[in-house]
């Protein structure tokens, strides 16, 4: 308390909770008797299934008045079967729900990728190989649509990049972490790949904090490491590509002419978020999860001028073993 006191007297600031928190988590913080490495180990139960519930919220603020907000909701039973070779992960899902600006609604070909049984085959350290059953997509869309339609829909919904996008997803929350060894408090600092909607790939600055460790699972009976991630772009590099995508997705246009002659931003083109994830390091078992990422830039709207623009993602998981 004396020494807050005295950072608030020599600079005259509200301390607010982020920094006290990065206050705490300078300090040891003890894991056992003597805080020793924990290492993430890929060990799941024989034909464990579990419930996974998930919750998307995308949320479109354009200037002070356009605001538009989807909402996806779904559930899966997810199965680990182990093989001669390794691990089956079988996703079968139960429910999807869409819901825009509070009606739901229809969303076909979501609705078609999320009924689909899917299946990623891993080997039996957990390393991610393949994953089946995107591959019923082309099947799917000759059966529901007339054959032009199902070609449309083939080529808008590419099979080898949902399958990127997955593997990358699955190497991120679980499979860079199996084999590695870390200590409370320990931080890592590192670049990750990210892939836009339009293929365009971006370099994350990522840093991962292994803060504390946290009871979880049945009657609290394990211990769960508590990681938190945060990440950004560099602003210079993103801003063209991002302006871009961010046109497309709030509608408005900016023509060449304009572009050429408006002037630099002031407020220049951002992606940044934050991840929490409480994970079991014995098993890879994760408890609970939520993300939130936000996206900003300004756009040029016809007979509006220049609006800012911010598009923000906040994503839950809830693993129910």
């Amino acid at each position: 308390m004396k020494m807050i006191n005295m950072l608030r007297k020599l600079y005259g600031l509200q301390l607010t909770t982020c920094v006290m928190c990065l206050l705490i988590l300078t300090q040891p913080i003890a894991y056992g008797k003597d805080n020793p490495k924990i290492t993430f180990t890929f060990k799941p139960t024989n034909n464990l299934t579990f419930t996974q519930k998930f919750t998307s919220i995308r949320e479109k603020h354009l200037g002070s008045t356009g605001h538009k907000k989807e909402e996806t909701k779904t559930t899966s039973k997810i199965t680990y079967k182990q093989t001669s070779t390794g691990w089956d992960v079988i996703i079968r899902p139960q429910e999807s729900i869409h819901i825009r600006n509070g009606e739901v609604v229809k969303n076909l070909i979501q609705d078609l990728i999320s009924n689909l049984n899917i299946t990623y085959k891993l080997d039996a350290q957990g390393k991610i190989l393949d994953i089946i059953g995107y591959d019923e997509l082309s099947k799917v869309f000759k059966e529901r649509f007339p054959l032009q339609a199902a070609s449309l829909f083939s080529n808008m919904v590419k099979v080898e990049t949902l399958k990127e996008r997955e593997i990358s997803e699955w190497n991120r929350r679980i499979g860079n972490l199996i084999g590695k060894t870390v200590s409370i408090g320990e931080t890592w600092n590192h670049d990750e790949p990210f892939k836009l909607p339009n293929d365009t790939v971006l370099t994350y600055q990522v840093k991962t904090l292994f803060a504390e460790m946290k009871p979880c699972g049945p009657q609290n009976q394990n211990q769960c490491i508590q990681i938190i991630q945060e990440y950004t772009t560099d602003a210079a590099k993103v801003s063209g590509m991002l302006t871009d995508m961010m046109q497309k997705v709030t509608g408005a246009t900016t023509p060449k002419d304009e572009k050429k002659n408006s002037e630099p931003d002031k407020n220049p083109s951002s992606i940044q978020g934050k991840v929490m994830r409480l994970i079991d390091p014995q098993t890879m078992r994760i408890y609970d999860e939520s993300s939130e990422r936000t996206m900003r830039v300004e756009v040029d709207v016809p007979e509006q001028g220049r609006l800012p623009s911010v598009v923000v993602e906040t994503q839950k998981y809830v693993n129910e073993f």
